[in-house]
Order: structure tokens, then C-alpha cells, then sequence
């Protein structure tokens, strides 16, 4: 049996099936065996011991988490129909026909997961009512980012009137600049240029990583591991989340699957065209998310310069000097925008940002200085950064390494498992944690594998410094979690060989059953998704209120001792559809009071035919753009001693 590639089963005497997508069954003779070490202990007592070891983690991260009914009857159905007679063997025979899908048919199959995922996660989130416009700040601040580089630029100008347009994670002084790594933004440029709306490309994104994850897996394990890797992919409610966001997590997943699918190729003949392939995309992970690509750019690195251990001194010149040289555009890039933006080249523009804003504290590490105090004059962003970001770090630094590691487990493994909308994965769904320490002993097995499942742990490792990890954060993680629960399946199978074939069967339907039962059209009540009044107002209602070309000056409410309604998330000034605000139809600046002269002033001059509109955020929930007059006349009236609309005055 154990001569037998992963997930695959034969009849005795039948020859040797081939692994799917790996040759063309009709004209290629059987694999050659590739023997895996033996552990000291016997493959059966140590499936058993990997058991008892998920189940402890089980009952330790799931405790309390809620009874996920359609789980349960998820789960009983399939129990139903291995337990019917003759149905059990009839499912055995049409899984095995998948697992050997020739190399065409997986290509077809390939292209099916990406349309199929695509259409899928539009349509639950149509059906959801979701918002299709950035609403986050990282969202809107990547797209102001996008825009720039969608006309060759990394940072532009401070503009005249730049403290007007001060708004959450964008430089408005000395530069204006976003303050993230450049990488996401990239990806999303062909979006600008080809003007498609704002959810296609993250939608697109979303499609592709789903497609290479069952390449990738289908090599691995089989392609119902695939099919099934997918379905848990889709089941998780942060991977549905972040398919409608302009942000780097998808972006960033997505390339180091290819970074893990170019050295798959790369290792079984080390071409050059592969060794380039890896470069690029472990260049472009570096400027996307820096401590994530640690995490895959570290087992990649060691598999490299492990698979060439035995070779030629021309071999380690080439390979590597090819993937060193592919990658350094990307960094290039990245020293550039450091450069232009901070005046350092090695200080990155997210430690500037903190610097300004938040002096005293680090954005990588949790140090917090005595004199911790935010400097904005904007009252949401003081708020922000002392309500939520001070608190946050000032609980990080009194956690204990040992709390802080298991917040990072418990959250790793309640969001890269099947979860239910807007919620941690329920306590029915989470027996999937049984298979992990299983499946982490079969990753052990092969370098494939771990070179998958390794990043899962080094992200753990990667974010013990970094205080604000945030839920949707998991998603790089996710990919080698799905395989080590998928591979903890095979490894069962391989211990009881008698049962193997059923085995694997059982636990591939039972991870879809439990995949599809957690489906949002599984949960009506839940959704994956806020929608908050400001920003639903400023993308979807205000374009219909004024005439353009307009400026909209929004007000921000004086708090009050205990308010708690003032959502600080909820900030519409942005201008997300054009790198430099003046180009905006419609521009979203704040109101500053007394100030307010020096905007109307400056577009008086430059654009004096421009519409001024005050909006009210103290209006809320009932917002409503109110007309002030023309830049130009209201500029004139101003030089002319008028001063200001008493509209304006009221403060």
C-alpha cells in the first residue's frame, strides 16, 4: 500500500494508476515510486496519537463556539449514504474517477474553479446586498494608491490645500502618498486602465487563487483534495470578505501560490523560464505583504538550495542568480517609493506614517513610548489611534508571550477552517482541527508539502510582534491549513489500508459537506459584511444630489462624554477615482470651520465653475448634501469682505 501515490487506491493485481494531471494516461508508463522515510513509530500508532492530539486542540480553541446545525446535518448525510447499501462503493467509483483526471481534463477543471468560484462569490454577495465601492480605509487608500500607479506614479505633491484632505493610512504632507506597500496596488492597475468597476478585480483575484489552489493541491494530494481545498476555501468567511476588497491579502495569496506552483515545476527540471517565474512572484510578494512573504520566501529559499545540494557549481550560479535578478525590479520599487516618501531608503512609508501620526510607537514589534499621545487635529482619527490602536498595543505589550501565542493560533485556526458568516468557525466545522496534527506529520513526508504548509507556522511566528492582527490577516496562512487537513485524510487512509479507499472518501465528502453547510445561503441571518451610513451615502447617494464638478465639504460631529455611535471606520473623504484630487468630478474634502476659506479661495482660482456642497455628518442617519454656491462666488464674496456662508459658520 504504501508504494501507492497519496489518495490513490488500486485492486490488488490492477497496475499502478497515475497521479492526476503528472502524465497522459494512455501513452505513459506508471510513475517510478517514490519512497517516503518511515517513522520510528508504526504509521498506525502515530495516525492514532496525531488524533488524539487534534482532538485535544479541538476542545481547547473551540470551546464555546456555537452548534453549526447545517454542519451536523451536512455531516449526517454523508454518513447516511456510506451506511445505504451499494451507495458507498458507487461514490468510491465516481471520486476515483475524478482522482484521475487526465492532464486536458484538469486544465478544463482548472478553468471551471475559476468561473465557477468568481460567479459564485458575485452572486452571494448580490444576494447579501453587499457594498461594490471601497469602504475601509485600506480600501479606499489602496485605490487612491492605484490610481497613482496607473499613471506611473508612487507618491505626488503636497497639495496647496493638503490639510483638507488629511484622511486615515494617506500622506498629505510632505507628500501626497498612500502609506502601504505598493504590490496590492499594482495588481489592481489594469482595473484603472481598462476603467472596469471597483469589485471585478478583487473578484478576479479571488478566482484565480481558488483556481491555482486546486492545481497546486490536485498535484499534491488528487483533484478531489483540489475540489475539496476549494470548497474550504469558499467556506471561509474572511476569503469571502476580502473578495469584494481592494486589499492585499488576496493579492498576496494568490502570488505565493504561484511562488509554490513555479518551484513545483522548477524542481523537476530547473529551467530557467520556472526559476524566473519564482523570482517575479516572490519579488512582488516582498512589496505586498513583507512579513508574510518571510513566511513563504523562507521554506522556498531552503528547498531551493536543498534540491540543488548535489549539483554542478553552474547549477547554483544559475538558478538562483535568475530568481535574485527577477525579483529585484520588485524591490526596486519598493527602495524608490521608501525614498520618495520617508527620504530614507530603507525606512518603509507604513513606520513614517506611524511616526507622524502616532510618535512613540511602532508599527512592527508593539514598543510603546510613556508619552504615547495621537497628533491629528482630526477628532476620528484621534480617536482611532487612541481608542483603538493604543488600546490594542497597550494590550499587546501587557500579554504574555503565552496568551499572545495562543491568540494567534485560536485565530489562524477559527478563520482558515469552514466558518460561518461574520463569525469563528462553530464548534461542528471545527472537527476539521482533528486532521491537523495528522496531516502536519504527513507534510513531513515530502518537501511539496511542507513547502505549503510550513508558511502556516512561520505566519504564527511572523505576527507574535505585531499587535493589531486582525482576522482577515489568515488568509495567506490558509492554503497550507486546507492541505494539512486534506493531507491528514490521506495519512489515515495509508494507516489502514484495508479501509483506505473509503477512508479518503469519507473525509474528502465530509470536509465539502462541512464547506457547503457553512455557506452563507446556510446562514440567512448572517452576513459577511458591514455597511456603514457615511459611505453608502458618499458612493451611492451623493452623486445624485449635486452637480458636477462639485466640492463637498463634510463636517465631523464634535464628540460627546460616552458616545459610542461615531463610527471612526466610517470616513468618506477620499477621492478613490483619481490620483490627484482636483481631477475629481466630485472632491471630498473635510469642513475646517474658519478655514474653509483657504479651499474656497484656492478653487475659486482654479476652478471657480465648481458647485459647493456641505454635507453634516451630525445628520446621520438621514444625510443630505447642501448647496453653498459656486467656488468663484463664493471666493469673491470672501476678497470682498463677506466672509463666509453663515452654513459654514455654524460650527
Amino acid at each position: 500500500m504504501r508504494g501507492v501515490p497519496p489518495g490513490v487506491w488500486r485492486r490488488e493485481g490492477e497496475p499502478l494508476p497515475l497521479m492526476s494531471g503528472t502524465m497522459d494516461h494512455s501513452t505513459s508508463p506508471p510513475p517510478a515510486r517514490h519512497a517516503e522515510p518511515a517513522f520510528d513509530l508504526p504509521r498506525r500508532a502515530t495516525a492514532i496519537a496525531g488524533l488524539a492530539l487534534g482532538a485535544v486542540l479541538y476542545l481547547f480553541f473551540t470551546r464555546g463556539h456555537e452548534i453549526g446545525f447545517a454542519n451536523l446535518a451536512g455531516l449526517g448525510l454523508i454518513a447516511l449514504l456510506f451506511v445505504l447499501p451499494g451507495v458507498g462503493k458507487r461514490l468510491n467509483a465516481i471520486l476515483d474517477r475524478v482522482r484521475h483526471l487526465g492532464a486536458r481534463e484538469l486544465r478544463l477543471v482548472t478553468v471551471g474553479v475559476f468561473i465557477v468560484v468568481t460567479v459564485y462569490l458575485f452572486v452571494t454577495a448580490t444576494r447579501q446586498a453587499r457594498d461594490m465601492f471601497p469602504t475601509w480605509h485600506d480600501q479606499q487608500m489602496t485605490m487612491i494608491q492605484t490610481q497613482m500607479l496607473a499613471r506611473g506614479k508612487l507618491w505626488m505633491a503636497s497639495h496647496p490645500c493638503a490639510d483638507f484632505f488629511e484622511t486615515f493610512y494617506v500622506f498629505v504632507k510632505p507628500v501626497y502618498a498612500a502609506m502601504y506597500f505598493p504590490g496590492a496596488a499594482l495588481f489592481f492597475v489594469p482595473g484603472v486602465w481598462l476603467h472596469l468597476p471597483y469589485a471585478v478585480m478583487p473578484l478576479v483575484a479571488s478566482g484565480l487563487l481558488a483556481a491555482l489552489l486546486f492545481r497546486v493541491i490536485s498535484e499534491l494530494i488528487d483533484p478531489v483534495a483540489g475540489l475539496a481545498g476549494v470548497l474550504m476555501l469558499v467556506s471561509m468567511w474572511v476569503f469571502r470578505l476580502l473578495s469584494l476588497w481592494v486589499m492585499s491579502h488576496t493579492v498576496f495569496t494568490l502570488l505565493a501560490l504561484w511562488a509554490v506552483w513555479s518551484w513545483m515545476q522548477w524542481r523537476k527540471e530547473h529551467g530557467a523560464g520556472w526559476a524566473a517565474s519564482l523570482g517575479v512572484a516572490l519579488g512582488w510578494m516582498a512589496i505586498t505583504r513583507p512579513v508574510d512573504a518571510l513566511a513563504y520566501g523562507i521554506p522556498l529559499g531552503l528547498a531551493v538550495l536543498w534540491e540543488l545540494r548535489k549539483k554542478p557549481l553552474r547549477a547554483w550560479g544559475k538558478s538562483p542568480v535568475i530568481i535574485i535578478l527577477t525579483a529585484c525590479p520588485f524591490l526596486s520599487l519598493q527602495l524608490v517609493q521608501d525614498k520618495g516618501i520617508t527620504g530614507k531608503w530603507l525606512k518603509t512609508p507604513i513606520q513614517y506614517y506611524d511616526d507622524q501620526e502616532l510618535p512613540g510607537a511602532s508599527a512592527y514589534g508593539g514598543q510603546l513610548a510613556g508619552n504615547f499621545k495621537a497628533t491629528s487635529a482630526l477628532l476620528q482619527k484621534q480617536r482611532y489611534e487612541e481608542d483603538f490602536i493604543l488600546a490594542t498595543r497597550l494590550k499587546y505589550a501587557r500579554a504574555s508571550w503565552g496568551q499572545v501565542l495562543r491568540q494567534r493560533v485560536q485565530s489562524l485556526l477559527n478563520f482558515t477552517l469552514p466558518s460561518a458568516p461574520k463569525s469563528s468557525c462553530s464548534r461542528t466545522a471545527g472537527v476539521l482541527i482533528v486532521l491537523l496534527p495528522v496531516g502536519l506529520l504527513w507534510a513531513l513526508r515530502d518537501a511539496r508539502r511542507m513547502v505549503l504548509v510550513a508558511p502556516s507556522g512561520l505566519f504564527i511566528v511572523g505576527y507574535m510582534l505585531y499587535p493589531e492582527v486582525l482576522d482577515h490577516y489568515v488568509i495567506t496562512a490558509a492554503p497550507g491549513v486546507i492541505l494539512a487537513v486534506l493531507g491528514g485524510g490521506v495519512a489515515l487512509a495509508d494507516a489502514w489500508p484495508k479501509l483506505g479507499r473509503t477512508i479518503s472518501s469519507a473525509i474528502s465528502l465530509a470536509a465539502i459537506a462541512l464547506a457547503v453547510t457553512s455557506l452563507p445561503e446556510f446562514h440567512l441571518d448572517k452576513f459577511d459584511d458591514d455597511s456603514w451610513a457615511a459611505i453608502s451615502f458618499n458612493y451611492d447617494v451623493l452623486p445624485t444630489q449635486v452637480q458636477k464638478p462639485a466640492l463637498v465639504l463634510y463636517r465631523y460631529w464634535k464628540l460627546k462624554a460616552g458616545d459610542t455611535e461615531r463610527n471612526f471606520n466610517d470616513e468618506p473623504v477620499y477621492n478613490v477615482d483619481v490620483a490627484w484630487p482636483d481631477d475629481a468630478s466630485i472632491i471630498r474634502a473635510h469642513d475646517l470651520g474658519a478655514r474653509d476659506t483657504e479651499i474656497i479661495e484656492y478653487y475659486g482660482r482654479t476652478q471657480p465653475d465648481r458647485n459647493v456642497y456641505l454635507v453634516d455628518r451630525a445628520e446621520l442617519p438621514d444625510l443630505q448634501a447642501h448647496m453653498i454656491g459656486k467656488a468663484g462666488d463664493l471666493a469673491k464674496r470672501i476678497k470682498e469682505g463677506g466672509g463666509l456662508p453663515s452654513e459654514l459658520n455654524a460650527r
